[in-house]
């Protein structure tokens, strides 16, 4: 209905000769993802169809996004291309329960590879065994994980985003899942964070 409405708002009086060549019409969507419902990358291509229906020779550029909560890995993923491919690995979620966390990395032939984590495919609101948990019990631990796993392949590089998540620990939990602390009597050989590590963190800006 909303692709519709667009197609008669060009064909409305007063734009009658730009629409006889309307052809070189050219509709970007780029909506954010409907939480708990679609992907951006989805909705899309929903938006494409409904705009191709009503005029076929419209050109629709589709450029999904995300806010640093749900969808971040989906947009980053589909706006790089072949530059970068989708793997997953074993951690825990908010609530305790072991899940295959989805991740990015992105290749560049300029420098080291990048890894594309989304707090809220780990820890996020839509984990249905995590929101089932009190949330004084709910845990980053997670996250830490997977930057773990990570930084032991020679990861060195990351982006995260932090939206979208269910837990209220502050990242504490994060950091110790990252870098667990030795045994007291063993902590001379606890390891430190590698250098040149480099960070970058994308929060949502939506208010709860």
């Amino acid at each position: 209905m909303a692709c519709g409405r667009l197609i008669a708002y060009f064909r409305s009086a007063g734009r009658a000769a730009a629409w006889a060549d309307h052809r070189q019409f050219r509709v970007v969507v780029a909506p954010d993802s409907f939480k708990g419902s679609l992907g951006a990358p989805d909705v899309c291509a929903a938006l494409a169809r409904g705009l191709l229906r009503a005029s076929p020779d419209v050109e629709v550029t589709a450029r999904p996004m995300a806010d640093g909560g749900e969808g971040t890995l989906d947009a980053v993923l589909t706006a790089v291309g072949g530059a970068g491919h989708r793997q997953r690995v074993s951690v825990h979620g908010a609530g305790g329960a072991a899940l295959d966390a989805a991740y990015g990395m992105l290749a560049s032939p300029e420098g080291p590879t990048t890894a594309v984590l989304e707090a809220a495919l780990v820890v996020g609101i839509t984990d249905a065994v995590g929101m089932n948990t009190p949330v004084g019990m709910r845990t980053t631990r997670g996250m830490g994980e997977l930057v773990r796993a990570l930084l032991d392949q020679g990861v060195r590089r990351f982006m995260i985003g932090l939206g979208g998540s269910s837990t209220n620990d502050g990242g504490a939990r994060h950091a110790r899942g990252a870098w667990p602390l030795a045994p007291r009597s063993d902590r001379s050989r606890s390891r430190s964070w590698p250098r040149r590590t480099v960070w970058r963190w994308r929060a949502s800006t939506h208010r709860r």
